[in-house]
């Protein structure tokens, strides 16, 4: 009895090294196919839509990138994965169903944007400046004063990057989008730690939860 379980253990064991291998070699994989495919966007144009925004356009280009490559790969994997735990001993099925749940790994994209921290930039400019207002002015002062701070720090930032990114040429601006999108993988994709997590460390955690889970239920 003991022997069995000791062989059970030793097999699960061999089950999580093979995922973490297996998978951060599956996300290197596409990383390299995706930073591909970027450099086969930097054309004429592109550099025209993105001097402006240089890094705001790699990093939703990339992540389009990434996304379309590894997204349909992941679900694939998962299943794999939670089918080679149930092949270690069937008892395990319960835990392997945490493996193929829906939206089991959040994938980065940049194209959603929100504006909490604008809000509360907004929120914080109004409330010194208007500490003695009437309250029915407060909410139209904070408003106005905060996207008039907004749009000023906006002009400047982007009036610095066009003249920058002109006078660099586009060879420049080149080197810069792919610094851009190669940051964006190492940290958003590729990273093992950091928060949000990383693709590659939520799934190293999912791995590394379900031999927990695996170890506990076997013992």
């Amino acid at each position: 009895m003991h022997l069995n379980q000791a062989i059970l253990r030793q097999n699960l064991a061999e089950w999580r090294d093979v995922q973490i291998v297996s998978a951060a070699a599956l996300v290197n994989l596409r990383a390299t196919q995706a930073k591909e495919a970027f450099n086969s966007l930097l054309t004429a144009d592109a550099f025209r839509e993105s001097v402006f925004i240089p890094t705001e356009w790699a990093t939703a280009h990339i992540d389009e990138l990434m996304r379309a490559a590894l997204g349909p790969e992941l679900t694939t994997f998962l299943i794999i994965a939670a089918d080679d735990l149930v092949s270690i001993d069937l008892s395990l099925s319960g835990v392997a169903e945490a493996l193929r749940r829906d939206n089991a790994v959040t994938l980065p994209d940049a194209s959603v944007a929100t504006d909490g921290t604008e809000l509360a930039a907004e929120e914080a400019n109004g409330d010194e400046a208007t500490s003695n207002t009437p309250p029915h002015l407060k909410a139209w002062i904070t408003q106005m004063g905060g996207r008039m701070a907004t749009g000023a720090a906006e002009i400047a930032t982007n009036a610095t990057a066009t003249v920058n990114a002109v006078a660099a040429g586009p060879l420049q601006l080149r080197a810069r989008l792919r610094n851009s999108a190669h940051h964006r993988i190492e940290n958003f994709w590729m990273g093992e730690g950091g928060e949000p997590k990383a693709v590659l460390g939520q799934l190293i955690s999912l791995i590394d939860e379900a031999a927990y889970a695996a170890r506990t239920n076997l013992s």
